[in-house]
């Protein structure tokens, strides 16, 4: 499995992937994702975090469905972005229990830098996280791929009646300004 870091946001952490546990005299607390449970859980991508101003602790993501895993810096420097192949865990490094889980099929995450959006394309639309929480979300369209994202507008296609249409949504509001018609 493929791992994506991407790190265009500051942070007030560091992290590293772990291919797997460290051993039983560890200290560190373990956060088993959804339920942020330190009672265990099901297998998930595992990640050490190293919060600037709080103990060290290790997380397993538990996977979901799909296909995209990765881990990103958020426009919150205290926040954290992890996708364990589609399910989305958005969680503050010094608090690991606040947590935002979305289990909505996430296939592509991009960072707006200029704008500090986290953009995260789910099964269901579209969703920006910002340096407050979730600052919109597109549920017009339906399966979205992305194509090209800027500072100002994200275009690509999404399914409408079992057809590829385009889209183009407005970044400042995550309003649909487009989409194709289906012939």
């Amino acid at each position: 499995m493929d791992t994506i870091i991407q790190k265009i946001f500051n942070s007030n952490y560091r992290f590293e992937l772990l291919d797997e546990w460290p051993g039983v005299a560890d200290s560190e607390k373990r956060f088993y994702f959804p339920f942020a449970t330190l009672m265990g859980g099901k297998d998930g991508l595992m990640i050490r975090f190293y919060p600037h101003e709080s103990n060290n602790w290790l997380g397993v993501f538990e996977f979901g469905g799909g296909v995209t895993t990765g881990v990103y810096t958020c426009p919150n420097p205290d926040q954290v972005c992890v996708v364990s192949q589609g399910n989305s865990y958005i969680v503050n490094v010094n608090n690991p229990r606040d947590y935002i889980f979305r289990n909505l099929g996430t296939s592509g995450v991009y960072q707006v830098h200029k704008r500090q959006l986290l953009i995260l394309t789910e099964c269901n639309g579209i969703c920006a996280l910002g340096k407050t929480g979730i600052i919109w979300h597109n549920t017009d369209i339906t399966d979205p791929a992305a194509f090209s994202v800027t500072d100002d507008f994200m275009k690509g296609t999404c399914e409408d009646c079992g057809k590829s249409v385009p889209f183009t949504i407005d970044m400042a509001t995550g309003k649909l300004i487009y989409i194709g018609k289906v012939n």
